[in-house]
């Protein structure tokens, strides 16, 4: 056996006692990212019907379509979507995925828990100058209300 089959073997081994598991596959029309979303997981909520009693849904798993609005310009680390005059920041579960940093305006559909915080300045000054809107930025001087979603799985629907 090669020096190179026995180290594909090894990484392959290592991968499988781990535990990993590829991404789930995504649906006809639809990207995932993260582990996707199981069929099995129901019918999505409108973003609209968890914010208008966020604190019902504070540390709450949801599953939820909407419109996205922002993607962070500078990883794809991060997006937002907004109903009204409230949004809620997206980010992805241990860091372990991206989404493109181009698909503002596209529906989303996304896997999470849900939670209501207040963002540091510094933290909320950050997110501001990622997307590019650094005035804003330098403007906030107090901590910020904030609704976010640590996604597991996200699906983007496909141009």
């Amino acid at each position: 056996m090669s020096l190179r089959t026995l180290s594909l073997l090894t990484v392959l081994l290592c991968l499988t006692a781990c535990g990993a598991t590829a991404p789930a596959a995504a649906p006809a029309g639809w990207d995932a990212f993260g582990a996707g979303i199981a069929a099995e997981a129901g019918t999505p909520q409108a973003l609209d019907a968890i914010l208008a009693d966020a604190a019902a849904h504070d540390g709450v798993p949801v599953l939820l379509e909407g419109t996205i609005d922002e993607v962070c310009q500078v990883k794809g680390c991060w997006m937002t979507l907004s109903s009204g005059d409230q949004s809620v920041r997206v980010k992805f579960q241990d860091y372990a995925f991206f989404v493109p940093k181009d698909i503002a305006g596209r529906t989303v559909r996304i896997e999470g828990l849900f939670s209501v915080r207040d963002v540091p300045v510094d933290e909320a000054r950050h997110y501001l100058e990622d997307a590019g809107r650094t005035e804003e930025a330098a403007a906030i001087t107090e901590p910020q209300r904030s609704y976010e979603i640590m996604a597991t799985g996200v699906l983007v629907r496909a141009e």
